[in-house]
């Protein structure tokens, strides 16, 4: 999309709706959490909202969550400069989905 800014869209078989924003100036890194869908018809009609997540032990779980997803290279596609969404080529096939599985399964043990 820019140097600075990378839209990634994951559409797997489920349907998820949260959304999680990142935002990172040098070392500092801030993570939000919002509601489902900022479409037009859901800004006017829905209450839709957006917080920062403060807690630092849920914001380190969420990152990693988010980079599980992040690599994802199977159900993701990426935004280009035009606005269309181009297929990521790879051989690695992950899919986030089922990596984020094992992650909770692991930290269930813990």
């Amino acid at each position: 999309m820019s140097d600075n800014i990378v839209v990634k869209r994951i559409v797997g078989r489920y349907l998820e709706h949260g959304r999680i924003f990142i935002f990172q100036y040098q070392a500092q890194t801030s993570a939000y959490l919002g509601s489902a869908d900022w479409m037009n018809r859901n800004i006017y009609r829905r209450i839709e909202t957006c917080f920062p997540l403060l807690n630092l032990a849920l914001a380190h779980q969420i990152q990693e969550l988010f980079d599980i997803q992040f690599a994802d290279d199977t159900e993701a596609t990426l935004l280009d400069e035009h606005g269309q969404n181009q297929a990521i080529e790879t051989q690695q096939k992950n899919v986030s989905q089922q990596q984020i599985l094992h992650y909770l399964k692991g930290n269930m043990r813990q």
